[in-house]
């Protein structure tokens, strides 16, 4: 077990992403159903103890010497490391809708812990020589996805100053992240096999941004009508790349389906409650069952590929094969 914490990569931490991630859409569901409460506390204290375990695993391999500066100078790697914060600002939130008051302390110290770490990575990659071949949606996590859910999550514990200021971040870095992403993936090869899962991180920021907005501003406006378009479209975008998906290795990148399609019902569940029409509830309970089963799926193949060793991609498979 120790010489697996010592290993352990830092995208590890998307399972209770994922997990979480399914949570705050069975929430979102519970104003347009009722009575799935009991749902999301149990998906709560499922993330919660796994991203706990990994916290412990984590540390182990941080006491290591220069364990944790090597995992923030992989190009590949380093973005996330910042979801050791989200996963915390994601349960933070949760566990404040549930009634415990200590969910706002976890919510505004991995805020504070999102922003740091955002500013520190944004700052080496400047002072880097980074190859833009590197690059994937991943490195959406720390600037876009830190301040997006740190907005959703600041204003859910009655920060709404700060929630807006968090918004301002994650709307700024995705303008600015998202042009240079989508050169690269339009102008440069498909990112290795291994890392195509990632792309499904493409649909998360329109829906992110639009569950932020809803907290921030519960009604349907210009912005609202912007954020659930471009979504759309991401959507859109999505199934085009079902074929490439269906060629890429299962392995850790997979969650980014769990948490990117979850958000993104999330939205969906919101819009249901926001816009109400006499088949939102059936409408929502389809989006719910499909993307919990999904997770399910995905945590099953988890399980299996751990036992087989074949979860984690050695580093050829997440090199880029054009160099």
């Amino acid at each position: 077990m120790l010489a697996w914490c010592r290993r352990m990569p830092p995208n590890t931490f998307s399972i209770a992403f994922g997990i979480s991630g399914l949570a705050a859409m069975w929430k979102a569901m519970d104003a347009v159903v009722g009575a799935v409460r009991p749902v999301v506390v149990v998906l709560t204290v499922v993330a919660t103890v796994i991203w706990v375990l990994l916290l412990v695993a984590y540390v182990i391999k941080c006491s290591q010497r220069h364990a944790l500066r090597g995992d923030l100078d992989d190009p590949v790697l380093g973005p996330f490391v910042s979801v050791v914060f989200i996963d915390g600002l994601m349960l933070g939130m949760l566990w404040f809708w549930l009634g415990v008051a200590a969910g706002r302390t976890v919510v505004v110290v991995c805020a504070v812990g999102a922003l740091l770490l955002g500013g520190w990575l944004t700052g080496h990659w400047i002072s880097q020589q980074l190859e833009i071949d590197d690059m994937h949606p991943g490195y959406f996590l720390p600037t876009v996805a830190g301040g997006l859910i740190a907005a959703t999550a600041l204003e859910s514990v009655g920060l709404h100053d700060l929630a807006l200021m968090a918004f301002g971040i994650g709307l700024i870095c995705w303008i600015v992240l998202g042009s240079v992403l989508l050169q690269r993936l339009f102008f440069r090869p498909m990112l290795p096999p291994a890392l195509v899962p990632l792309l499904a991180i493409e649909l998360a920021p329109p829906a992110v941004a639009g569950n932020a907005w809803v907290a921030l501003n519960p009604e349907t406006d210009p912005v609202q009508y912007g954020l659930g378009a471009y979504t759309l479209l991401m959507a859109l975008v999505q199934l085009r790349l079902i074929p490439e998906y269906r060629k890429a290795p299962f392995g850790a990148s997979y969650w980014a389906f769990a948490f990117s399609y979850a958000a993104a019902a999330t939205y969906a569940m919101h819009w249901l409650h926001l816009s109400p029409f006499p088949g939102g509830p059936v409408t929502a309970w389809v989006l719910a069952v499909f993307i919990s089963g999904l997770v399910l799926l995905i945590a099953v193949r988890t399980v299996a590929s751990v036992r087989a060793g074949t979860y984690f991609p050695r580093r050829e498979q997440i090199a880029d094969p054009a160099r």
